[in-house]
């Protein structure tokens, strides 16, 4: 196995989209990622793809927020996993209930989703399309807005007048300090300019714009007093001037251009009995193409580029059948465990363990054998010493 090195420069990068996980890591939590979401997924039984825990079938897996720990991940925020386009989804308006006629006694889960295409066409012409359904998304009231709106007072930070413009800059007023003013400010955003809803003159006459919006700079005005503005809709959708309509499932007419690692939105509830307060996404991939076809095109063209342009592989592919070791840290010595592995596994190379020992430790001058560790991903081994293939 080799890892990637940088590409020849006539080396034709293949049309693969850009792919994250859908919960973010936190800047401090940035080694083996990878790991960890193995890890969580395989002590979670109702995580399991294909078939759950019961033998139903069930075409995805859950991440809970419970197991992805908020000191690790952004565990409530769901990302796009690939570029792609938003094509469809629904928001609850409240979260629903299995026993409407006693609800203190029923389960509360969530039926909201957003639904992305994405597309890999890989050598030219070999196209797939396949989606990715993220399920159990936040009722609308839990998405926060990052608006306030504040009163306060006009307050030059020059000892000028305060300068009112409108959205082509030009300019609308000028106003002395301690004019009473309504402001709509964007906490999440770096923007120096907020919006000016309105102001009041000395004579007590309130001024605002017949169309359109006007600016304020964001130190000319003191705050006597803000409340967050209340949620207007998914922020994506409003990013996107589109408006949230709730309780229905929505085509898009236009889909939402999206890059793998967007926020698309918060994760919701979805309980158990006996169970309250649980948040967990159900996220599956699936595609109606041929990708058998898809994938034996693909291979061929990528064994041909590998080969005449120098690609490498940047993952590490192991073969259901292959064999493993276990490593003897104090004698330096790779074990045979005469056993193989039971399933297919392909790992980015960047996150496995790697070792590398002389295959003759008496000679200085032995070759070397590279071992990778696949212990961590492999679902119920606790092998402290690791699990190795080469």
């Amino acid at each position: 196995m080799s890892e990637k090195n940088k590409e020849s420069p006539q080396a034709e990068k293949p049309r693969i989209p850009a792919v994250a996980f859908p919960l973010k890591p936190k800047a401090e939590n940035s080694k083996n990622v990878l790991q960890q979401y193995f890890t969580h997924l395989a002590h979670d039984p109702s995580a399991r793809f294909l078939f759950n825990e019961i033998g139903l079938w069930h075409q995805g897996i859950h991440l809970r927020a419970d197991k992805f720990k908020a000191s690790e991940f952004d565990n409530e925020k769901i990302c796009a996993i690939a570029d792609g386009k938003l094509i469809a989804y629904k928001v609850d308006s409240e979260y629903k209930n299995d026993n409407p006629k006693e609800p203190a006694n029923g389960t509360i889960y969530s039926t909201g989703f957003f639904l992305l295409e994405h597309e890999i066409e890989y050598p030219k012409g070999n196209k797939l399309t396949f989606y990715s359904l993220y399920r159990h998304t936040a009722k609308l009231g839990e998405y926060k807005s990052s608006f306030v709106i504040i009163s306060g007072k006009t307050q030059s930070a020059d000892k000028k007048n305060v300068m009112i413009r409108d959205n082509n800059k030009k300019l609308v007023a000028q106003l002395p300090d301690g004019w009473d003013i309504t402001v709509r400010k964007d906490k999440a955003g770096k923007n120096k300019l907020d919006e000016l809803l309105w102001y009041k003159d000395d004579k007590g006459v309130e001024h605002k714009p017949d169309e359109g919006r006007w600016t304020i700079f964001h130190r000319s005005y003191t705050i006597e007093s803000e409340q967050v503005e209340p949620v207007q809709g998914i922020p994506l959708l409003i990013a996107n001037k589109i408006d949230t309509e709730v309780d229905s499932e929505v085509k898009l007419t236009k889909a939402i251009e999206i890059k793998a690692g967007t926020e698309l939105g918060l994760m919701g509830e979805y309980n158990q009995p006996t169970e309250s307060g649980k948040r967990l996404l159900h996220l599956e991939v699936f595609t109606y193409d041929d990708i058998n076809v898809f994938r034996k095109e693909a291979k061929k063209a990528y064994d041909k580029d590998k080969e005449k342009k120098g690609i490498q592989d940047n993952f590490l592919y192991v073969n259901q059948g292959s064999r493993i070791y276990s490593y003897a840290g104090d004698s330096k010595k790779i074990i045979d465990l005469h056993d193989q592995t039971k399933v297919e596994i392909m790992l980015p190379l960047s996150e496995v363990e790697k070792l590398t020992v002389s295959e003759n430790l008496k000679d200085k001058n032995a070759k070397q054998r590279t071992y990778y560790n696949i212990q961590p991903y492999l679902h119920g081994t606790t092998s402290g010493v690791g699990i190795y293939v080469d």
